[in-house]
């Protein structure tokens, strides 16, 4: 990364956007990530998908860039709270309760 930023520092905004165009390279120029939430593209094609965080708000998170068989991702859960899914994870990869348990006392994880 630090060598390709370094190389895309060798061109203009305009350039860039220039040679974009040329190739036929589909973009569009985005000065800050968090321009990207007013984007009419990204907005209009599906690409921000509407989630509510843990806190109430209601934002835009950006949606998988690919799609599959023809089918582009869509929002499967709203982001969890800290610790919502931990005792389930850990469970998963093979901890027991009490294990769990003890992480849990020792204030290493946080479950709810």
């Amino acid at each position: 990364l630090p060598e390709l930023e370094k190389r895309i520092r060798e061109f203009t905004k305009p350039e860039i956007v220039g040679k974009c165009e040329e190739a036929s390279i589909p973009f569009a120029p985005i000065a800050r990530p968090e321009d990207l939430f007013d984007d009419i593209q990204l907005n209009e094609g599906g690409s921000l998908l509407q989630t509510m965080l843990p806190d109430g708000t209601q934002t835009k998170l950006p949606a998988t860039p690919l799609d599959y068989g023809g089918e582009k991702a869509s929002l499967q859960l709203n982001p969890p709270t800290i610790g919502e899914h931990t005792a389930e994870i850990l469970k998963t990869a093979g901890m027991t309760e009490a294990a769990i348990g003890q992480l849990k006392l020792k204030n290493i994880i946080t479950t709810s």
